[in-house]
């Protein structure tokens, strides 16, 4: 079995390298925040969806979050999507589909 890395250095001396990374301690850093967002997020929102006046129940909730499902083949085709135009391009073309969509509503 292959090692993932050639070196044999220890975990601690390889994470000390990549946060000397030029950019990588602040993309982890909002790497984090939007972790915690959508968890705190989707924490509270059960709440507020089970007391009154909506009162729904387990099932329903978990119905409510089945509108994450077309997420599994949209992350998909966005990483075809990076991959092909380049980030930047996706990057802008994503945005401004969401902008033409939050406008159509």
């Amino acid at each position: 079995m292959a090692k993932p890395d050639a070196t044999d250095d220890h975990p601690l001396v390889i994470w000390s390298r990549l946060l000397a990374t030029p950019g990588l301690p602040a993309a982890f850093g909002v790497g984090f925040c939007i972790l915690f967002a959508f968890v705190g997020t989707f924490t509270y929102v059960n709440f507020v969806l089970a007391r009154p006046p909506l009162g729904l129940g387990m099932m329903q909730i978990g119905l409510v979050y089945l509108v994450f499902a077309p997420s599994i083949a949209t992350t998909a085709l966005a990483g075809r999507l990076a991959a092909a135009l380049g980030p930047r391009v996706a990057t802008g073309s994503a945005l401004g589909l969401a902008a033409g969509g939050a406008a159509a509503l």
